[in-house]
């Protein structure tokens, strides 16, 4: 998979686009999807590429009469096929580094392999989001009791190692209380393939397992059936990894 993509983002006939200097845009959402359609628009001969990690977003615009009650919210919610069908390349992926003196972005995209691509232009559209807390603000203790992700709350918070976890109960809150250790992520809840592979990746909740007491996440389902095929090894090398991967 990793190959195919790679292929792909290095080709200039991908949609059929015309070889010209090449313009990446890192994050999607209502920003980066209008400054790649204006760069597209604005000079046809470029190659334009997106690269976002999810598949849609919901725009800001008329966003107000959502919260009014007159609006849905899934009409905000828009992808990127008509971005691609105009000759834009897009992909689902997460930026890991980049590299101005070389002109590289290395990023993840539909698994926790790390990919490279130049540019001759780069354009940042971060975006917006919630500060959830560690582990998306879901309960640590709830994995290892309830078999599931389950939602902290804010009024059960407890600071620990620069970040804040969220419990559902006092009960669970206390357990990690007395314990942190125990019940806390492996490898900073970062995806533990991606640091078997030597590099951070985000993480989903419902990725999540536990092997031997010990709680890990990954980037995707698809990743986790990566993980799942070797979990011992996969984690003899991630243990390996951590020390200098923490530090990125």
């Amino acid at each position: 998979m990793a190959a195919t993509a790679a292929a792909a983002i290095a080709s200039p006939a991908v949609h059929a686009q015309t070889a010209g200097p090449r313009v990446i845009v890192v994050g999607g959402g209502f920003g980066g999807a209008a400054c790649a359609r204006a760069l597209r628009k604005a000079d046809p001969r470029l190659t334009v590429t997106l690269i976002e990690r999810n598949r849609t977003y919901t725009a800001s615009p008329m966003s107000n009469s959502v919260i009014a009650g007159l609006r849905g919210l899934t009409e905000q919610q828009f992808g990127y096929d008509a971005l691609e069908r105009s000759g834009i390349d897009f992909f689902v992926g997460f930026p890991l580094k980049i590299d101005p003196q070389r002109r590289e972005v290395a990023f993840i995209a539909g698994s926790a392999d790390a990919l490279t691509v130049r540019y001759d232009r780069l354009v940042l559209s971060p975006g917006i989001d919630f500060r959830w807390g560690a582990i998306q603000g879901y309960d640590p203790v709830a994995f290892f009791k309830e078999g599931k992700p389950v939602a902290g709350k804010k009024e059960l918070t407890f600071n620990w190692s620069g970040a804040s976890w969220y419990f559902s109960t006092q009960e669970n809150l206390d357990a990690f209380k007395s314990n942190p250790t125990y019940y806390a992520p492996q490898f900073g809840g970062w995806c533990a393939y991606g640091t078997a592979a030597g590099h951070k990746s985000p993480t989903q909740a419902e990725t999540w397992s536990i092997v031997d007491n010990k709680l890990y996440f990954n980037y995707n389902m698809a990743v986790q059936k990566l993980w799942n095929k070797n979990q011992k090894g996969l984690i003899e090398q991630a243990n390996k990894n951590w020390p200098a991967v923490k530090k990125e």
